[in-house]
């Protein structure tokens, strides 16, 4: 398949680091995406519980909620960066996987 016997010692070290290449470009994105959205959908999150339970505007939820979340991300990181984790930590062997197949898949069918 993939590093078959058919092929020379260079070629198979070259489809390899490609594979390894891809493997890394996957996780990294991976790392990134959720680590740049996790506030993002924990703020959201809070939004929509917060604007469920209060008969109150939109606005006026937005406005406190954003209050409340600058402020505790500023004096509390600490659970922020937990979310963070836990998000990578499930997010990243998905993606990882997604995108390398995705990528061997595009490769096969460019070659026939």
């Amino acid at each position: 398949m993939f590093l078959s016997s058919g092929c020379d010692k260079n070629e198979r070290n070259d489809k390899f680091s490609q594979l390894q290449q891809t493997l890394f470009s996957a996780s990294v994105s991976s790392i990134l995406a959720a680590a740049l959205t996790s506030p993002l959908d924990l703020f959201k999150t809070r939004f929509q519980l917060q604007s469920n339970s209060m008969n109150s505007t939109n606005v006026h939820v937005l406005k406190s909620q954003m209050k409340s979340e600058f402020l505790q991300m500023y004096l509390f990181p600490k659970s922020i960066l937990k979310a963070t984790a836990a998000r990578i930590l499930a997010l990243t062997p998905a993606a990882i996987i997604t995108i390398s197949s995705f990528d061997l898949l595009h490769k096969f069918s460019t070659t026939s």
